[in-house]
């Protein structure tokens, strides 16, 4: 009988899946539809755990855990209400046919996407908004940090009757890019339609803001562009322009010291996550920022690279396949020496280094360096070089 309810679950989802390519929003019925066809696979399975522990009980409702799915419910009671649902299992599906062990583009592919370019501040970006006012409203959302998504999630908040409206959604929980967990909330909630409408006034306004948007990332190198003069930021500051004073109200609290060079100073600003190092004149004034090292995780250097990020990642970032490769050498683009250039050097075990050269206002040029070790980024390096 199991088998014949997870078999019917596939085929709803299907439907769903494909009603979706219409408008591709999540709707409440599409929600409840797929939720509850969980709660009927749990009517004929006895949870693991004893729903009647007072560590079952939460704020999302008293659970009911199975190997299948977790769900929440009003009471101790297996048919009571359904408040929500989470799913860890990559062999479940979700809303939409999703599942765990997607990639966040993945998900976003079964859903309506407005935004494919996921313009929006460095922490949200709306994938859809559909304000039909008294008709409901409808929108899908992300939340991250710069380049990494940490949550996708989808809202339906339709009409009830009686002025009230539902506050319901599935929220896709990612780490380091994988979905590990779909979660339903709300399957029982009920707002009022003020309460409905200063949501969708909060959406629009994270959808008015456009002041981030990701690197953007290809297999195909040839449709990437060269490392240049738009790739200069790290951490919403930007080099070299980037003065002692800016660089503390950004980065916080810092030790200095300075270092004879030449007839000048060099000033050198350690950080928690990175250090700066400023040329300064014979007075120690007039600082330029000719360096940048980044060694702390958490801090984003140009196009969203971070410490820990894996290489397969960083180098789908920038331009490549242009040149050859000899076996420890790859020219990503460019002639090596000759501004602008890209090359990539391998030394085995993880271990490389990629490394990006543009020409400078000045004359110079500015480099990039993004060490690897065990496969992943422990070093970023960003210098004036004349």
């Amino acid at each position: 009988m199991r088998k014949l309810v997870m078999l019917l679950l596939i085929l709803l989802g299907l439907c769903l899946c494909a009603g979706a390519q219409g408008e591709g929003i999540l709707t409440l019925d599409e929600l409840l539809g797929w939720a509850e066809s969980y709660q009927d696979i749990a009517q004929g399975a006895a949870p693991l755990n004893n729903p009647a522990d007072r560590d079952a009980a939460s704020e999302e409702g008293v659970a009911f855990v199975y190997d299948f799915a977790t769900l929440y419910l009003d009471s101790t009671e297996a048919k009571s209400g359904l408040r929500g649902l989470v799913i860890v299992d990559p062999a479940q599906y979700g809303p939409h046919m999703t599942r765990c062990g997607m990639t966040a583009e993945e998900v976003m592919a079964c859903f309506r996407n407005d935004n494919a370019a996921l313009i929006g501040s460095h922490g949200q970006a709306i994938l859809y908004l559909v304000d039909r006012e008294a008709d409901g409203v409808w929108w899908g959302q992300l939340n991250r940090d710069g380049q990494r998504i940490d949550e996708i999630f989808y809202c339906a908040l339709a009409p009830l009757g009686d002025g009230l409206y539902s506050d319901a959604g599935v929220a896709y929980t990612l780490t380091d890019g994988v979905v590990t967990a779909i979660r339903a909330w709300g399957l029982d909630a009920s707002i009022e339609g003020h309460q409905a409408q200063a949501s969708a006034q909060q959406a629009a306004l994270i959808l008015a803001d456009e002041s981030w948007r990701p690197a953007p990332v290809s297999l195909n190198g040839l449709e990437l562009t060269a490392f240049g003069a738009g790739d200069l930021s790290f951490s919403g500051l930007h080099f070299p322009d980037t003065s002692p004073e800016q660089a503390a109200g950004v980065l916080g609290s810092y030790t200095e010291n300075y270092m004879e060079d030449g007839d000048n100073y060099l000033r050198v600003m350690t950080f928690a996550k990175c250090e700066l190092t400023y040329v300064c004149d014979s007075r120690k004034r007039n600082p330029v920022l000719t360096m940048l090292q980044i060694t702390g995780a958490g801090l984003e250097g140009p196009r969203a690279v971070r410490i820990g990020d894996e290489m397969n990642s960083v180098i789908t970032r920038f331009r490549f396949g242009e040149g050859e490769y000899n076996g420890t050498t790859e020219v990503l683009y460019g002639i090596t020496g000759e501004v602008p250039f890209g090359v990539a050097e391998y030394s085995g075990k993880g271990a490389a280094v990629l490394r990006y050269a543009m020409a400078a206002e000045d004359g110079g040029s500015i480099v990039l360096v993004i060490s690897f070790a065990g496969g992943a980024v422990d070093e970023i390096l960003l210098y004036q070089a004349q």
